[in-house]
């Protein structure tokens, strides 16, 4: 019986895929015509922005929420304060999401880009509004759980081999 060398295929597969996420990040959704881009965002749109994404992604708005915006006229940039949140909000499908947000909030395309920099103070960071005054509350109070008692047998081994958890199936 002969043996054959492993084949391998230079370069490989999965170094290909690193090579093209690794490239510079392109900014989502540009505006057909340049001229169009005339929304002017302001941080008074950021709160909208924010419930908007909330509605549509709750984790991408746990990365939202965190960042700084800085508004341009037809494009907003992120300044995120951890470069883990860079990189989400750099994928392809977070922008997109992103576009399509602030396309339904302000009318038109905005461009979006990411850039690492400071982090958004405590001050900064956005608190979720608290439900209205009429709304109702529930609120469900657990039960304090008693152990359940223990036969001589349990009491013994528990002696001999220390204490230890009870499971039952």
């Amino acid at each position: 019986v002969q043996a054959k060398p492993p084949v391998q295929v230079e370069p490989h597969p999965s170094k290909l895929r690193k090579a093209a996420s690794a490239d510079e990040p392109k900014e989502a959704a540009p505006p057909a015509d340049p001229s169009a881009a005339t929304v002017e965002l302001t941080s008074a749109d950021w709160p909208k922005i924010l419930a908007a994404v909330k509605a549509k992604h709750n984790t991408l708005y746990s990365i939202v929420r965190t960042v700084r915006p800085h508004f341009e006229p037809g494009k907003i940039t992120l300044e995120c304060g951890v470069a883990f949140y860079q990189k989400r909000l750099n994928e392809n499908r977070n922008k997109e999401l992103l576009a399509e947000v602030l396309k339904e909030v302000c009318g038109q395309s905005v461009r979006v880009a990411s850039v690492l920099g400071e982090a958004a103070g405590p001050d900064e960071i956005a608190v979720p509004d608290l439900p209205p005054e009429e709304a109702i509350i529930h609120t469900v109070q657990a039960e304090p759980v008693s152990a359940p008692p223990q036969s001589e047998a349990l009491k013994n081994i528990s002696n001999i081999f220390g204490g230890a958890e009870l499971l039952e199936s």
